[in-house]
């Protein structure tokens, strides 16, 4: 499409899934939704808008899955790339228990899929508590690997873990 185009209250759906180009500026107004929908990590298989003007944000960016698609933590997806873009979305909705980040630069917005791990809580009771003590020594003791006690993330489970540990606990 070689237009300008403002967004209106019903949002931007891609349909099918795959690579939007806009030959313009995009303006998303408070009010309206940009729907990404993700059926894989391949070019194509996600909703991508590429904007050859400048891209103004605001509103809601609405992420799904499709197909049975589980994003795995560490993927990163451009979703828009522009000449430039100003202002981020003021809310992001993402499917149940799929967690991520979304990254703005000053030509591009990605989404970044993380994990749902609460470090420090390795009794794995959803709240990181006094009660984690025993079960953070008994991984320490243990040598094995469990990512809620790797508190520093260098993919280790170590006494250097132990200060970060006393941290996220002091925090709660």
């Amino acid at each position: 499409m070689d237009a300008s185009f403002e967004s209106d209250p019903n949002g931007i759906a891609f349909d099918p899934t795959g690579v939007m180009e806009l030959g313009g500026d995009y303006t998303q107004l408070g009010f309206a939704t940009l729907k990404i929908d993700l059926e894989g990590s391949q070019p194509g298989e996600h909703d991508q808008l590429q904007v050859t003007g400048d891209v103004d944000l605001a509103g809601t960016l609405d992420v799904s899955t499709l197909n049975g698609f589980e994003p795995s933590a560490g993927l990163s997806l451009d979703i828009i790339t522009a000449n430039s873009v100003s202002r981020t979305f003021s809310n992001v909705v993402a499917p149940p228990g799929l967690d991520i980040d979304v990254v703005y630069t000053n030509s591009a917005v990605s989404m970044e899929v993380g994990s749902d791990i609460l470090l420090g809580d390795v009794n794995l009771d959803e709240v990181v508590d006094f009660s984690d003590i025993p079960a953070f020594i008994g991984v320490l003791q243990s040598g094995l690997y469990q990512a809620e006690a790797d508190v520093d993330q260098n993919g280790a489970v170590n006494f250097a873990d132990i200060g970060p540990f006393i941290n996220v606990l002091i925090d709660q």
